[in-house]
C-alpha cells in the first residue's frame, strides 16, 4: 500500500512539474515582443535636408493645422525656430545611426496659452534617437520607434 500511495505521488508531483513547464512555455511565447525595426540615417541623408519644415505633430498632438514652421539645417548640425511664443535653437549629433539632440536654447518672454509647444518640445527632444526620411518628411523617433516630432518639407525649402 505504501509502495502504491509513493508511486502515485511521484506521478502526480511530476505531471505537476510538467504542467508547469507548459505554462511557462506558453507565457513566454506570449510575451515575446516582436523586433523592433532598426532605422538608419546616415549623417550625409540628414544633411540633405536642410531646409523649411512644417511640423505635423509633436509628441501625442497633431499640429498639421497650425504652420509652425521650423528651419532644419543638416550642415551645421541645428534645428530652429518659433512655437508660437519664443525663438529656440537645438543642435543635435548623429553617432552609430543614433540621433542626439541637445536641449534646446531660447529666448524667455511668458505668453499666455502659446507656451505648451515649447514645453512639449523642450521634453522630447532629449528622448529622440532616431531620424527616418520619407520623400518630403522628416520623422523623428524615441528608442521604441514612437513618432515625437514629425515635419513636412514646405515648398519654400529649397
Amino acid at each position: 500500500m505504501k509502495k502504491m500511495i509513493f508511486i502515485l505521488s511521484l506521478i502526480l508531483f511530476v505531471s505537476c512539474g510538467e504542467n508547469e513547464k507548459k505554462e511557462k512555455t506558453t507565457d513566454k511565447a506570449e510575451n515575446t515582443e516582436k523586433p523592433t525595426e532598426e532605422i538608419k540615417t546616415s549623417l550625409s541623408e540628414l544633411r540633405n535636408q536642410t531646409g523649411s519644415y512644417k511640423i505635423i505633430k509633436l509628441a501625442n498632438k497633431d499640429l498639421g493645422t497650425e504652420e509652425i514652421l521650423l528651419e532644419f539645417d543638416g550642415d551645421s548640425q541645428k534645428i530652429s525656430g518659433n512655437l508660437g511664443c519664443n525663438d529656440f535653437v537645438s543642435a543635435f549629433k548623429l553617432t552609430e545611426d543614433r540621433v542626439k539632440f541637445d536641449p534646446p536654447i531660447g529666448t524667455k518672454m511668458f505668453c499666455e496659452g502659446k507656451m505648451k509647444n515649447e514645453e512639449s518640445l523642450g521634453e522630447i527632444l532629449p528622448k529622440i534617437t532616431r531620424a527616418k526620411i520619407n520623400e518630403e518628411e522628416l520623422v523623428f523617433l524615441s528608442k521604441d520607434n514612437e513618432v515625437l516630432l514629425s515635419l513636412e518639407k514646405t515648398e519654400q525649402s529649397e
